[in-house]
């Protein structure tokens, strides 16, 4: 199968990163997005830089988790095969890869999820639930696609830091909790299909991000304000004025500091360890604008672009 073809199929079925955007656990796309790409209203755009390092990295995080690990990764199992649930078809995705791990009984395999962040992964508490999310999504469905009652495992391999070496891999058991819920995610991937895809009805909005893009530009109208949204208010215009008086207080102890370096060092240490610099950047070039306009308005016209508009929030 081609990427052109994969990406034309999974927009037929709800896959690994939709349903954790349908439970609200996606950070980067939700429940609207997703109705948006299975209803054909999503415009089809490159994949960006961090997509494709993602998608390039995914053969270096295999290879570093056989050298640390006790497995090996089937190299057949990089390409794009979307499996579909025997019972539903719009239950498919795509695991990353299969691998055999040979500490487990006769060397039996797993689905490995592969991660590229540039979060810090402290321990197994830190890794994000969308990442598990998509896993025992893609347990449960592959499971259920072999029909096997042999034991399933899997492993979240990740590198994190933005550091090449910061590489790490949790391993997980398929187990009766893990099944409980695949088989939640089947449900409510199954009423978000009929609810919305099939009536083509767009989903409850989840950020404020979702409001704008479904609603546009509001009517010339105001809310009355509830009890609820009063305190909220209350809380956050004394969460701006303590945020006020931190950045003040900031700025008169960078200044403090910038004062006891003067004007012949480039910084402070401390037992040999530098704990504060102050030191020339490179010049920042800018782009005159108006100048351009000016001078020459039909260039200008030639090459600007209108954004999108957007709402811009104001406490009063």
């Amino acid at each position: 199968m081609t990427r052109e073809q994969w990406k034309q199929d999974r927009k037929k079925g709800i896959g690994g990163s939709d349903i954790s955007a349908i439970l609200g656990l996606n950070p980067y796309k939700t429940a609207y997005d997703v109705w948006l790409d299975k209803t054909g209203r999503d415009i089809e755009e490159p994949d960006n830089e961090n997509i494709v390092a993602g998608h390039i990295l995914e053969d270096a995080v295999a290879k570093m988790a056989e050298h640390k690990y006790n497995i090996s990764v089937m190299d057949e199992s990089s390409g794009d095969e979307l499996y579909i649930h025997p019972d539903h078809e719009i239950i498919r995705g795509t695991p990353d890869r299969f691998y055999t791990d040979h500490s487990k009984p006769h060397g039996f395999g797993g689905i490995m999820e592969i991660k590229t962040t540039q979060k810090k992964i402290q321990s197994a508490e830190d890794i994000p639930k969308m990442w598990i999310t998509q896993l025992v999504y893609y347990l449960g469905l592959i499971k259920a696609h072999s029909k096997t009652e042999e034991e399933l495992y899997g492993c979240i391999g990740y590198i994190h830091s933005g550091r090449f070496l910061a590489f790490n891999a949790e391993f997980y058991e398929y187990n009766e909790k893990m099944q409980n819920l695949f088989d939640y995610m089947v449900e409510q991937a199954l009423d978000f299909w009929e609810k919305y895809v099939v009536t083509d009805t767009p989903p409850p909005v989840q950020t404020s991000e979702d409001i704008v893009r479904l609603f546009g530009e509001p009517e010339k109208k105001m809310k009355e304000a509830t009890d609820e949204l009063l305190s909220d208010y209350s809380e956050l215009k004394e969460l701006k004025q303590q945020k006020k008086q931190l950045e003040e207080k900031i700025s008169e102890y960078e200044e403090s500091i910038k004062m006891f370096i003067g004007g012949e060092h480039e910084g402070v240490v401390l037992n040999g360890e530098k704990i504060a610099t102050w030191s020339f950047t490179k010049p920042r070039e800018s782009f005159d604008k108006k100048s351009l306009k000016t001078e020459h308005p039909d260039i200008y016209k030639k090459f600007a672009k209108e954004g999108k508009p957007s709402r811009r929030f104001l406490l009063k």
